[in-house]
């Protein structure tokens, strides 16, 4: 399960990065779609950071842990 929660986290990082590149620079203005996802991807990324799942993302991600 740790493993997952850590995939769906990061793909919902990826998605939201891949759109705001898409959309452009209005991305990052409050009322456009890509912002509010973007905001809700980091929320999921500290929310559901158990220690295992962190360990996992940072993997996922190309950083070490401290």
């Amino acid at each position: 399960m740790t493993e997952a929660r850590a995939a769906a986290a990061e793909l919902a990082v990826r998605a939201t990065a891949a759109l705001a590149v898409w959309d452009g620079s209005k991305s990052i203005t409050v009322d456009q779609h890509p912002q509010r996802l973007a905001r809700e991807a980091v929320f999921l990324l500290v929310f559901g950071s158990r220690p295992a799942i962190k360990q996992d993302l940072l993997g996922r991600f190309g950083a070490s842990s401290r």
